[in-house]
């Protein structure tokens, strides 16, 4: 994967988190934030290859 992808991956995970939290279990937006993480820790190990 490219940076390019893995930051599309971010934004689109972060975006959909913000706009739906209000409707999501709390299960739901644990499993979202842990993916974000799991992503950006992904972005970096890319990052310094």
């Amino acid at each position: 994967m490219e940076i390019k992808d893995i930051e599309a991956l971010i934004r689109f995970h972060k975006g959909a988190l913000s706009e739906h939290r209000q409707f999501m279990s709390v299960s739901a937006v644990y499993l979202e934030e842990r993916t974000i993480k799991a992503l950006e820790e992904l972005k970096e190990k890319t990052d310094g290859n």
